[in-house]
């Protein structure tokens, strides 16, 4: 049915693996369901994938959603009261441009 064997195949391997194992009837029931049995595996094989589809996008949205969460507390500039995340993290403006000037040697 996964592998899609013949029902031949199949016979054969199990008369190797265990001898009288098929007889009349059942080999000719394997033989009729061997179609049957293919169109299962097929079906089975694509439910399989879109649950695995469905599976990655759920993943997705959960993963985007964890995303914005933790954007909220992100600030651009340090505005709103927030510290920026920039080079001078936690200072204010004024305390960065008098920083500059002191290292370029003017006095505040």
């Amino acid at each position: 049915k996964h592998q899609k064997f013949t029902a031949a195949e199949v016979i054969g391997w199990l008369r190797i693996c265990r001898p009288g194992s098929v007889i009349g009837p059942q080999q000719h029931f394997m033989a009729d369901m061997e179609q049957t049995m293919w169109r299962e595996g097929d079906l089975f094989r694509q439910r399989q994938q879109q649950q695995a589809g469905s599976r990655s996008r759920l993943a997705e949205h959960h993963e985007m959603e964890s995303m914005s969460t933790g954007m909220g507390s992100i600030a651009l500039g340090g505005e709103g009261g927030r510290r920026s995340h920039g080079r001078h993290a936690g200072k204010a403006a004024g305390e960065e441009e008098r920083d500059e000037r002191r290292a370029r040697g003017e006095r505040a």
